[in-house]
């Protein structure tokens, strides 16, 4: 990031805007990186990080953020203390039966802790989504109701937030300086890429903006996949592998409580070649329902949801950078190979394109970028702004685009345009830039199903026309 950009970036957004190799640093990455955006923020707003401030941050990361094996330690500091402090995040359920609120501290394995309602009230999101701060938990005493009651609480999201303030500003950037400003604040360095590869990157960004999105990424190892969700949204969920429950996704039946499809702003399946479905009809069919048409019904209880859900798997590469194999989806579960699921799939990513990340120095971000909180809810509250009608008004699709096409396009087209243009200030060339790539992700699927089953699904390319008076 050069100078003059930099200096453009602190003008327009003052202190919403951070040093990121400050944030970067090896000390904290034991912390999602918002949250270590939040300390030097607030210790050390501008500049290179101080080695007192440093010092300082990690302290209250070591003596608040304690790894799960010191829950015992923590209970016994409690008893006898009376009182501790605990940075994670956290989450609140109504408990109506009491007319009470039960607060979730995932570090002591506690579900059902007393918490002063005004905490709640001010947090309104401990009950949506749960949120990150720090926490004061004071030890009740007595035989029978001995227990634990949150008296305090810090959170580290932003209370308020008004979507108008970054768009506003977008006029005083040209596209590359804007496409600069994100490949920076997802905390990658902008110089190293073309502009081909800083759109690819930016492209990951789509299932945090637009609703409803499938979106699959395959590609080498060591190309940040499960890092960038991890980092960019305390919206996100991130499932590694394992056995995955209907009551997980859908909805609980114990808990009486709706999944994560319908909780989180994107749930994405990472290493998917290792994914295991539990009740695997009963899962995948409800699955391919909800991609189709984002309701699902489980246990007499029907649901509507706008989450994204994203699949990222590892592939081996050829010596020319392109997928060992042509059928490269059958890298995916051999319950979702299977051209009804495929086509419900929005979007390929092509990760084979993706540089490997080897020296921190080499890769991530030595310039300036939005604070991770920020953005993280910059990007939430763009997946209720509608820009499919801005794609539809200027785009025809070729003939040979069928209903999944158009809607996978336009879900994919939006998500780009909201990313690139939030101002909806559009002209040809950036209708180009979106549709092109679009086009590009949806081929991938179609050229699978291809593959897969080229009697159902002959060959074809997509195309599509822009009509700008």
């Amino acid at each position: 990031m050069d100078d003059e950009l930099i200096k453009k970036v602190k003008e327009h957004f003052e202190d919403l805007v951070i040093y990121k190799i400050n944030s970067r640093k090896q000390e904290f990455n034991r912390i999602p990186r918002f949250i270590a955006e939040y300390f030097i923020m607030k210790f050390n707003p501008e500049g290179i990080l101080t080695l007192e401030n440093k010092e300082k941050i990690s302290t209250i990361i070591n003596e608040l953020y304690p790894e799960p094996s010191y829950k015992h330690k923590l209970l016994s500091d409690l008893m006898i203390r009376k009182s501790i402090e605990l940075l994670g995040e956290f989450k609140v359920r109504t408990h109506l039966a009491t007319s009470s609120y039960h607060f979730q501290i995932p570090v002591l394995s506690v579900v059902s802790a007393k918490v002063v309602e005004e905490i709640v009230l001010e947090n309104e999101n401990l009950l949506i989504n749960g949120m990150w701060g720090i926490a004061e938990l004071q030890f009740i005493e007595g035989k029978e109701k001995a227990g634990i009651l949150v008296t305090k609480f810090i959170p580290f999201q932003i209370p308020y937030f008004s979507l108008d303030f970054i768009i506003n500003r977008r006029e005083f950037f040209t596209l590359d300086e804007w496409i600069d400003i994100l490949i920076n604040t997802i905390g990658m360095k902008d110089e190293i890429f073309t502009r081909r590869e800083k759109l690819l990157h930016l492209c990951r960004l789509i299932s945090l903006v637009e609703s409803n999105c499938c979106i699959l990424e395959l590609g080498p190892k060591n190309t940040g996949k499960t890092y960038f969700y991890r980092e960019m949204s305390y919206y996100t969920q991130i499932i590694s592998g394992g056995v995955i429950s209907p009551a997980v996704l859908f909805y609980h039946g114990v808990y009486k409580e709706a999944g994560l499809l319908a909780t989180k702003d994107v749930v994405v399946f990472d290493e998917i070649s290792k994914i295991e479905l539990s009740k695997k009809d009963e899962t995948i069919g409800k699955l391919k329902d909800f991609l189709e048409s984002g309701n699902f019904d489980r246990l007499g209880k029907k649901i509507r949801s706008t989450t994204s859900f994203v699949m990222l798997g590892n592939i081996l590469l050829k010596k020319n950078s392109a997928p060992l194999e042509q059928k490269y989806l059958n890298a995916l579960p051999v319950s979702m190979q299977d051209t009804a699921f495929i086509m419900r799939i929005n979007a390929i990513i092509p990760g084979w394109e993706f540089k490997e990340i080897k020296k921190r120095e080499e890769s991530l971000s030595d310039g300036y970028g939005f604070v991770g909180d920020y953005f993280a809810e910059y990007l939430h509250f763009l997946r209720k702004e509608n820009f499919q009608t801005i794609i539809e008004e200027y785009v025809s699709f070729s003939s040979n685009f069928n209903i999944r096409d158009q809607k996978s396009v336009l879900r994919v087209a939006s998500g780009l345009l909201k990313i690139l243009r939030p101002d909806k200030d559009v002209d040809e060339e950036i209708l180009e830039v979106v549709m092109d790539l679009a086009i590009e992700l949806r081929q991938y699927v179609i050229d699978q199903l291809h593959l897969f089953d080229p009697n159902e699904f002959a060959h074809k390319t997509l195309d599509y026309e822009i009509n700008f008076d």
